[in-house]
């Protein structure tokens, strides 16, 4: 189990929760009012973080038949069950009725890793790749929208130019260290349908082993413990 402020997380069916997760649910800007989308809810992690930060209603869709109970149960033990639609569904033939304001995604990224029968559709580029989450985040995506995604630094400029062909574009960026002198091991990416230039940033996460620094525990202040 894993607590939150205002929430609780089981996870021993689906993914577990990664830094990732919690920096994409604690970065991501949200509308005050409107319609979310969280493709591959996994725990419901970042639909129940958007909740908590926005009156958007959630849709959560998850294609894994292993985990989806464990979305479901999370939502039902939270307070923000009234805003959150759990959906067993394939983001492929997923054709809801509107589009959406916001829509987020950790999408599975370890395309080069071993498999795990257990995670190869939760962490592996097997029925979600970077192409097929820009095409159809293009489709359900308002045209004043905004999706917020996590990827690996290495795999960024890849990831720009697969949504720039659906177009979407980059308009803030947030590259992530895990100290001062390490390499970038993820971005953070927010895109829009319209090209306006874009933000760039940084977060450092640690100031030493174990010591988050300032700008890390504010970021997600919001949501846990320092």
């Amino acid at each position: 189990m894993f607590s939150f402020k205002y929430f609780s997380i089981n996870q021993s069916l689906a993914f577990k929760i990664g830094t990732d997760s919690l920096l994409l649910g604690a970065w991501c800007q949200t509308t005050i009012m409107g319609f979310g989308l969280d493709i591959g809810a996994g725990t419901g992690v970042l639909s129940l973080m958007i909740a908590q930060k926005s009156k958007l209603l959630m849709d959560s869709v998850e294609i894994d038949s292993n985990c989806i109970e464990e979305t479901n149960q999370n939502v039902l033990n939270s307070v923000f069950s009234n805003r959150i639609n759990v959906f067993h569904a394939n983001i492929c033939s997923y054709n809801p009725k509107k589009c959406y304001d916001l829509i987020v995604c950790n999408p599975p990224y370890f395309q080069n890793s071993t498999q795990s029968k257990k995670y190869n559709t939760a962490r592996h580029q097997i029925d979600l790749n970077f192409n097929t989450l820009a095409q159809h985040g293009a489709r359900l995506l308002k045209q004043d929208g905004n999706m917020s995604i996590v990827v690996p630094f290495h795999q960024a400029q890849n990831v720009l130019i697969n949504f720039g062909n659906h177009g979407l574009f980059a308009q803030n960026i947030c590259s992530v260290q895990h100290h001062k002198n390490s390499d970038c091991s993820i971005q953070l990416i927010q895109f829009k349908k319209q090209s306006n230039g874009c933000n760039y940033q940084k977060l450092v996460l640690y100031e030493s082993e174990n010591i988050k620094t300032r700008d890390f525990k504010k970021l997600c202040s919001t949501f846990v413990q320092d």
